[in-house]
């Protein structure tokens, strides 16, 4: 089929295909997610071990070797990070991109229990499917008190609350995979027995423990037939309230029971502090809301948005909290929405500030009108066309994909110029515009598909590699791809179409004194071609077939090489693996000896509280990595080193993205 033939003979059929171009393109670019950079995943799996109370040495020598010594030799494991702090060890393996994660997840659950000399009371391992993505913070917001007449509320005892009637409704919005509070306090049930009491009774510290513990069960006691009727028991031991605990029976001792409050004294506490908020002098707690891999960060945090606003309303759950007595409020601090949508909008406005210097440059060139608008309209269409092969990969709208574009908007209009140029020649040869069309397209198409393929040769590679490099560059590759191969399709089937209508002999055409001006660019046009003259004559010298012609060339060409390998050098920007981020935003983390943090949310949001004359030490540079506590197959208890300052001064971490 030739399809140059069916173009120009169908030119409703091919105003319909760019109409359907248009059309889809458009949806696509509604329903494409929109986020700052691509989706880079690395395949992660997390395992967390709590046990309450214990050093972080502890965890390290009682729990992370030997589940570091199972889990080291897992087929595709990449990099196995672990660390320890107070109560809790976790474990990060990273396994190689591509690799089957539930295949992955079931080992490291088969492996885990092949753990067998666990400590009494550690908590079960928590296994955890998660990717670099899903980690990311897209939004905090601050939870506080603005009563004034309260000042000594801790908004900290706010968690239980929050818990069960805002994080849940919360965690509903679709595109959240997680929403974390911090610097929240749980309540908690403290049994402080006396040691006197205890020996005078004869209980040992185990035996009390244990008789707790057996108390605190909910256990099936089987079934029992009757008739038609079966019926199944079930023991129900769990303590609901604070007086079956006290009235627990520990032991009899000569027939007589001796009860837990006999023993200890019990009390309904929150847990104590190790992490706390402030901003603006207030104490407060944080909400961090993580999304899912592929969720259009946009919309998610617009619909965050929208669901505080409900929960805030008169009457709603903060409103409901002890009768609004404490008059506590949420506050979005900081969401990725803005830097989002700038970042967008600065690689926008290039894009088409873009579109319209390459039309400029076409109309100073071709010096008429005609032939630029058939040429500006392959722009728009490769560039919508894009959006659809986005859409259909899977991709979303970033600025790597959004540069993809800027880069194609020159080379989109190569192949159109190619066959315009040719139609125009075989127009001025006396052909008829319909013949003119079709010879001057079946021309050069051949070298019109060599150019494209060789463009396309260049970044389709990248669309091969699995590694994070080739996953933050597949868009590009992608983009710049997709548009390169619509300007192909534009190039053999529009511009010809368009050339039947629109273009004429212009040797035949009478021009009046604006045309003639705008043709001989207001006399200037003379100029450009005396210059144009001239190199095409210093080219015809240097190509002249002699002794001098030949040590011209060879010194022409060592000059240039000379003169573009220096300002490669002098020109090189600082090598980075992403551009620095003008995001104002900053990070304080200060640690003590007691394990106490104070995270201060963005600079521009909270206000940097005094350290009592202490000095802390700062870590840190203008632009510093996240340290890893444990590397390799086998790690170390985190211990950061200090400078010589006081030894009751924590250390000050300073993060600045």
């Amino acid at each position: 089929m030739d399809i140059i033939h069916f173009s120009i003979r169908n030119p409703v059929k091919v105003t319909v295909g760019v109409l359907l171009t248009v059309l889809f393109g458009l949806l696509a670019l509604a329903a494409v997610p929109i986020q700052m950079t691509p989706d880079v995943e690395r395949p992660i799996i997390q395992v967390r071990t709590n046990w309450q109370g214990r050093s972080p040495e502890e965890i390290e020598t009682s729990i992370l070797l030997d589940q570091e010594e199972k889990l080291k030799t897992i087929q595709g494991l990449y990099k196995m990070t672990s660390s320890a702090s107070l109560g809790r060890g976790s474990i990060e393996l990273e396994f190689n991109v591509g690799y089957d994660m539930g295949r992955a997840t079931q080992e490291v659950s088969n492996r885990l229990n092949e753990v067998r000399n666990y400590p009494e009371d550690v908590d079960r391992p928590v296994i955890r499917s998660s990717s670099s993505q899903t980690d990311e913070a897209i939004a905090y917001v601050l939870i506080q008190s603005e009563a004034e007449d309260e000042p000594d509320f801790d908004v900290a005892t706010f968690y239980d609350y929050a818990d069960r009637h805002i994080t849940s409704q919360l965690e509903r919005i679709p595109g959240l995979s997680q929403v974390d509070i911090m610097g929240a306090r749980e309540h908690e049930i403290q049994v402080r027995f006396d040691p006197s009491a205890l020996a005078q009774s004869g209980v040992t510290i185990a035996e009390f423990q244990n008789a707790i513990r057996a108390d605190n069960i909910n256990e099936s006691a089987g079934d029992l037939s009757g008739g038609r009727t079966d019926y199944r028991f079930r023991v129900v031991g769990r303590f609901e309230s604070l007086e079956p605990l006290r009235n627990g029976i520990v032991k009899y001792v000569n027939g007589v029971p001796i009860y837990v409050k006999d023993l200890a004294d019990i009390h309904l506490v929150l847990k104590k502090s190790t992490f706390f908020q402030q901003s603006k002098g207030k104490s407060s707690i944080v909400m961090i809301f993580r999304r899912e891999t592929g969720a259009n960060v946009l919309t998610v945090i617009d619909n965050i948005k929208k669901t505080l606003a409900e929960l805030t309303v008169e009457g709603g759950p903060f409103h409901q909290y002890k009768n609004d007595r404490y008059k506590i409020r949420p506050r979005l601090a900081f969401d990725d929405s803005t830097y989002i949508k700038n970042a967008i909008k600065l690689v926008r406005e290039n894009l088409y500030s873009g579109g319209v210097l390459a039309i400029l440059v076409l109309l100073i060139f071709l010096r008429s009108t005609r032939p630029t608008l058939i040429i500006a309209v392959s722009i728009p269409i490769s560039t919508l066309g894009t959006f659809i092969v986005l859409y259909v990969m899977g991709r979303n709208i970033n600025v790597i994909s959004l540069a993809g574009l800027t880069f194609a908007i020159g080379m989109v209009v190569d192949n159109s110029i190619v066959v315009l140029e040719n139609i125009d020649r075989h127009l001025h040869m006396g052909k008829k515009p319909w013949t003119a069309a079709y010879d001057g397209t079946k021309e050069v198409w051949g070298a019109v598909l060599s150019s494209t393929l060789t463009t396309v040769a260049v970044f389709a590679p990248i669309l091969t590699i699995q590694e994070e490099a080739g996953q933050l560059f597949y868009d590009i590759g992608i983009a710049i791809s997709g548009a390169i191969l619509f300007s192909l399709l534009v190039s053999i089937t529009v511009i010809p179409t368009a050339a039947v209508f629109l273009l004429k002999d212009q040797s035949k055409t009478k021009h009046n004194v604006v045309t003639r001006a705008a043709k001989s660019l207001f006399g200037t046009a003379s100029l450009f071609a005396k210059w144009s003259t001239a190199f095409a004559h210093f080219l015809y010298v240097l190509m002249t077939p002699n002794l001098a012609g030949v040590w011209t060339r060879i010194v022409c060409v060592v000059a240039v090489t000379i003169a573009s390998l220096w300002l490669c050098v002098e020109m090189m920007p600082p090598a980075s693996y992403l551009p620095i981020s003008a995001q104002r935003q900053q990070k304080f983390c200060v640690r003590g000896r007691q394990h106490a943090a104070r995270h201060v949310l963005p600079a521009k949001h909270a206000h940097r509280p005094a350290f009592a004359g202490r000095r802390p030490a700062v870590l840190g540079s203008e632009n510093p990595r996240r340290s890893q506590k444990f590397a390799g197959n086998r790690g170390h208890a985190n211990r950061q080193s200090r400078q010589k300052y006081p030894a009751d001064c924590g250390n000050m971490d300073i993060l600045r993205n």
